[in-house]
């Protein structure tokens, strides 16, 4: 039995144990140093919070900024919830796309400003309806205003012909893809005639004034005078070019109901259905020529003469079997001819070789 063996490590012995795979902790008899006593509550720091972090979440610096789900929801995430109005794709940032950062198209013009380009087109289309009018007034090129009045024409020949629109999809395009609402249309609209209104006022009053200090009456303005009479909005009012009233737009040219306008499109849509349809008629085929442009003949008061002919399937199942038939029985007779003509023949000469037998035996 061998005894101890001596080392050469100051290191404080440790004992091993069976049942564990880690050594044990140093005797109680052994200091530490500091430096060994911070490592060793650094170490039982750290499996401390990894033995209190739950299963499943993830490590790294991401996992520290992301705040949980729930705070995420009702906090960043709100604001992605419901789309704003007149923002336009606002989930992908002010670059729409990132491999061509200088292309920002912009929105598509909303519903009301085609309705609004069209009505006025429709109310005059030589004068203040013009493309070219349109696309001042409106601050629209006119390439651009010239397609929007070509579809709505369209539109409206499909309405006639009882086409289905996708309006309402459009309607929801124009709100993701940030289209001014008509709200915002309106408070412009509405500022704008208050400016004219308040400008007017301000001139009738001037004028008034003066004229009621030369005549010693009050004159009532125009603003006074149209609540009097009551007048609403939605009433058609004569458009006047050069006035004030100029600046709501189209919407005060209103076109009478039973005026309605001749259609645009419809001679060109015919036109070309009849074009398509006699390309469509010369194209070769491989059924029988259509007789086109046949003559008229005058009707008679006799009956035409009829016949009636099988064309079943099983009408040319026997065609050619008598003529086959008939020249099988003419071969037959040939050769029954030949062989009764053979047999005749035998017959004659056995008769003839009897007969002189019989005269030689008798003399």
């Amino acid at each position: 039995m061998r005894g101890p063996v001596a080392s050469s490590s100051r290191l404080p012995l440790r004992s091993i144990s069976t049942s564990s795979s880690r050594l044990a902790t140093p005797a109680p008899s052994a200091v530490p140093s500091p430096a060994a006593r911070s490592a060793i509550s650094e170490d039982r720091a750290s499996r401390s919070s990894d033995a209190a972090r739950p299963r499943g979440s993830g490590s790294g610096p991401r996992a520290a900024i992301m705040p949980p789900f729930e705070r995420w929801i009702q906090t960043a995430a709100k604001q992605y919830k419901l789309p704003p109005m007149g923002r336009g794709p606002f989930w992908i940032g002010s670059t729409p796309f990132p491999l061509n950062p200088t292309f920002k198209p912009s929105p598509p013009l909303p519903t009301y400003t085609r309705q609004a380009l069209w009505a006025a087109h429709i109310a005059e289309p030589k004068g203040s309806g013009a493309p070219r009018a349109l696309s001042t007034r409106f601050h629209i090129p006119i390439d651009r205003v010239e397609a929007v009045l070509r579809l709505c024409a369209l539109e409206k020949e499909w309405v006639k012909e009882r086409r289905p629109l996708q309006t309402h999809f459009a309607s929801s395009m124009e709100r993701l893809l940030g289209s001014p609402v008509e709200a915002t249309l309106n408070k412009q609209r509405a500022d704008r005639q208050k400016a004219a209104s308040s400008s007017d006022a301000s001139s009738s009053n001037a004028a008034s004034s003066s004229n009621g200090r030369a005549s010693g009456r009050v004159t009532p303005t125009a603003q006074t005078m149209q609540m009097q009479r009551g007048m609403k909005e939605d009433e058609p009012v004569p458009s006047l070019p050069g006035s004030s009233a100029e600046i709501r737009g189209p919407y005060r040219e209103i076109v009478d109901e039973g005026n309605e306008p001749p259609s645009i499109l419809e001679p060109a849509l015919h036109a070309a259905n009849v074009a398509r349809g006699a390309k469509l008629a010369a194209l070769p085929s491989n059924g029988p020529r259509k007789v086109r442009d046949a003559p008229t003949t005058v009707g008679t008061r006799v009956r035409a003469p009829l016949r009636i002919a099988d064309v079943g399937p099983n009408s040319y199942a026997g065609a050619g079997v008598a003529g086959r038939n008939e020249a099988r029985r003419v071969r037959r007779a040939r050769a029954t001819a030949k062989r009764m003509a053979t047999i005749e023949g035998r017959r004659s000469r056995l008769e003839e070789r009897v007969q002189m037998a019989r005269e030689a035996r008798q003399a």
